[in-house]
């Protein structure tokens, strides 16, 4: 149609300009952060169902962690969620029952409110009993108990740069990158132990 347009977000099979997160090295960096602290047993309970690509981006994310600390990746500890904290708490009630684990990666903050509370209801307690790092630095992380460790997003940034992006179009000039990828920031509070 020949519209100016401008993704928040990463498609690889888009010709459209985007902004979007490095969702993948924020992963690992998250995962890696797990590691650093002495943990070998890591779960990972993805944002989203499987068909989805920021799922399969922070997944791959996950992944480059275990890999390169030199640590087997098992399909066992890996559970999708569906955006919201009632599929986190489904998937982290699955993990509990079956699987041993000292952390958990919950590629959403959202999710990771329906982690905590399985958690919680399984009588164990964020960080004694596992750590867990989340993704987003949504506004209610900082004031979740304990405090969540989280991947800060530049949300302002994204949306902020994808709108500049979207004037130049619309003014007929081609961006210098079609892609641009904007860092994220781990933030650390007091969700995660040293073993």
């Amino acid at each position: 149609m020949n519209i100016p347009a401008v993704l928040i977000g990463g498609l690889p099979e888009s010709s459209l300009t985007s902004v979007h997160a490095n969702d993948r090295s924020a992963s690992r960096e998250a995962v890696k952060h797990f590691i650093d602290l002495g943990h070998r047993e890591i779960a990972c309970v993805l944002n989203a169902p499987a068909c989805y690509n920021d799922a399969q981006t922070r997944l791959a994310g996950y992944k480059d962690a275990l890999e390169e600390a030199g640590l087997p990746y098992h399909e066992r500890l890996v559970r999708f969620a569906d955006f919201d904290p009632e599929s986190g708490q489904v998937a982290m009630e699955s993990l509990l029952k079956s699987e041993k684990f000292t952390a958990a990666f919950i590629a959403s903050d959202n999710v990771a409110m329906g982690a905590n509370r399985a958690i919680r209801e399984a009588g164990l307690h964020i960080p004694d009993d596992i750590s867990m790092v989340g993704f987003d630095d949504t506004p209610w992380s900082e004031y979740s108990d304990p405090p969540l460790t989280t991947v800060c997003i530049p949300a302002h940034d994204l949306a902020s740069k994808a709108c500049l992006l979207l004037l130049d179009l619309l003014k007929g000039e081609i961006p210098e990158k079609r892609a641009l990828v904007l860092d994220t920031e781990l933030v650390i509070r007091q969700s995660c132990q040293k073993l």
